[in-house]
């Protein structure tokens, strides 16, 4: 039996556990930029807080026009009694529901009433007001007003 014996020469040392490399490589991997972005969104969505409702602070009136009452329909939004309460709409002192804004406005615009004058209170939600307003706006000649607070608070 013949041995072979190890050839232990420099040739053979120098390139001793180093890897060859196919040439220079100009990509970039971006897979941990990627990784680093999901979790950045993963933290910011998780740790954000969501608003339902935005509350806008409706700024006091410097100036207005009076509007004359004969000629109004008047639509009041009553603030819920309770937080996260529905709020109230009373039409004629009446208390009614979003449904009814519509055919009011029709009857009294069918009596000569062209303005709606809309009072809401200051707990009432944005979006609440707008509800009742595309109720009332099915005709075309009406001309909305908003009941706002005086700035001497009168």
């Amino acid at each position: 039996m013949m041995r072979r014996g190890l050839s232990f020469g420099n040739a053979n040392a120098s390139s001793w556990g180093k890897r060859q490399r196919g040439g220079s490589s100009t990509e970039l991997d971006i897979t941990p930029m990627i990784d680093v972005t999901f979790l950045l969104l993963i933290f910011f969505m998780v740790t954000s807080t969501m608003s339902s409702q935005q509350r806008v602070d409706v700024p006091p009136a410097r100036n207005g026009v009076n509007v004359e009452q004969t000629s109004a329909i008047l639509i009041v939004i009553r603030s819920p009694l309770t937080t996260g309460g529905e709020p109230t709409i009373e039409l004629n002192g009446e208390e009614r529901t979003l449904s009814d804004v519509g055919p009011f406005v029709r009857e009294e615009n069918a009596a000569g009433k062209t303005n709606v004058v809309v009072r809401a209170g200051r707990e009432v939600p944005h979006g609440f007001v707008r509800q009742v307003i595309q109720e009332a706006n099915l005709i075309d000649e009406l001309e909305f007003s908003f009941g706002v607070e005086d700035e001497r608070g009168s």
